[in-house]
């Protein structure tokens, strides 16, 4: 199974070509499913965003949601879940994505009243475990690939074993936390011990009770973790924004233009 927002990843596309040449059968899940991929794949599945979008980042929130309602979709047609089963999960998504707005409003709000802080982000470390782990890996992509600065994603206990020897003042550690999480309470000891590294410790959660600087903080609605992603991912996506705007920066110079066009990411024709 391809996964390929555009369709046009020249690495994605070749891999297709390859498994169609040996006689194995693909599937890609894409945006257009006219895309270039659909000549080397048995079948091509579009998630479809709205017509003439030009948002790349709608697509990792679409692309996911996509592959959820698939899966709970396929489960109840073979009696894997049972109808209240099923009818539980499409509630805590649909719950879910009537927060996108929600967490796009307090990240606003967390970079008006942060902006220094947020405009500081030089080397930034993103934690997360489980489920919201994946929320630190886009958080991660979507630091680097716009603000420039150097950003890699860790597990709560990974970041322990290592990589916590790197960190200074000038490093600034974000943890994604969700309140009903099996390890909520580690993530807020390892939040708390943070402290000790560098004063620029920043907390994504939905625990109301928690007290600290640099908090960003979600309503719980009792959403899953595991679903909770979908909208969790969005304050990175917003603050990764709104600071590029702010300070007229932004990581695609010339040299990074001509490093892309010499490498041939992306089939002619792509949309973004």
């Amino acid at each position: 199974i391809f996964l390929t927002q555009g369709g046009h990843s020249t690495n994605t596309v070749e891999a297709a070509k390859q498994l169609k040449a040996n006689k194995k059968d693909a599937i890609a899940l894409t945006n257009w499913i006219d895309a270039p991929i659909k000549n080397y794949v048995k079948t091509t599945i579009g998630y479809s965003s709205t017509p003439g979008d030009k948002f790349v980042t709608k697509g990792l929130v679409m692309s996911t949601l996509f592959i959820m309602l698939a899966s709970i979709e396929a489960a109840l047609a073979t009696q894997k879940v049972t109808q209240d089963e099923y009818n539980r999960v499409i509630e805590q998504i649909t719950k879910s994505i009537n927060k996108l707005d929600e967490a796009k409003e307090a990240a606003r709000s967390f970079y008006n009243e942060n902006k220094e802080f947020v405009q500081g982000f030089n080397r930034v470390m993103i934690v997360g475990c489980g489920p919201t782990f994946g929320t630190a890996l886009e958080g991660a992509l979507k630091l680097t690939e716009t603000y420039g600065c150097p950003a890699t994603a860790y597990d709560v206990e990974e970041i322990l074993h290592g990589p916590a020897y790197e960190i200074f003042q000038n490093h600034t550690v974000i943890l994604v936390d969700t309140e009903n999480s099996k390890v909520h309470d580690r993530v807020l000891e390892v939040y708390k011990g943070m402290h000790l590294l560098t004063n620029r410790v920043m907390l994504l959660t939905t625990d109301e009770s928690v007290k600290g600087k640099y908090i960003l903080r979600l309503n719980k609605d009792n959403i899953d973790e595991e679903i909770a992603v979908l909208y969790l991912v969005v304050p990175f996506q917003f603050l990764s924004h709104i600071v590029c705007e702010e300070t007229r920066v932004t990581s695609i110079d010339r040299r990074n233009a001509q490093f892309q066009k010499q490498m041939a990411t992306k089939l002619p024709g792509n949309r973004f």
